[in-house]
């Protein structure tokens, strides 16, 4: 192979490499937890890019709560943005699950 088609081959792979993360950045889900107060949007890169939650949920004594419904939150985003990537691209590469005792520790 020459280095000229060498070099077009190469530029090529880049150039799809590029438009697929940008097929991927644009990718997004959304998901809630704790009945809606507690939502999310997550990308095909599985960037978790907002966290909401709603002020009622913000006090001390709903810390440990909190923690758990954010864990939930994540969860479901990743497994909704790895069905996307399945479904849209054919990309299967599972993330594990999150739990809290990875996060905070046993209590």
């Amino acid at each position: 192979m020459s280095d000229d088609a060498m070099k077009k081959m190469l530029q090529r792979a880049r150039e799809m490499q590029e438009k697929q993360n940008r097929r991927l950045a644009d990718t997004l889900v959304q998901a809630s937890a704790a009945g809606g107060k507690v939502r999310g949007r997550m990308n095909g890169h599985r960037a978790l890019l907002q966290v909401q939650v709603d002020r009622d949920l913000v006090r001390a004594e709903n810390r440990e709560a909190l923690e758990g419904y954010v864990v939930e939150l994540v969860n479901d985003l990743i497994d909704q943005i790895d069905k996307v990537l399945e479904e849209r691209f054919g990309i299967v590469d599972k993330m594990p699950s999150l739990s809290t005792e990875h996060l905070f520790g046993k209590r």
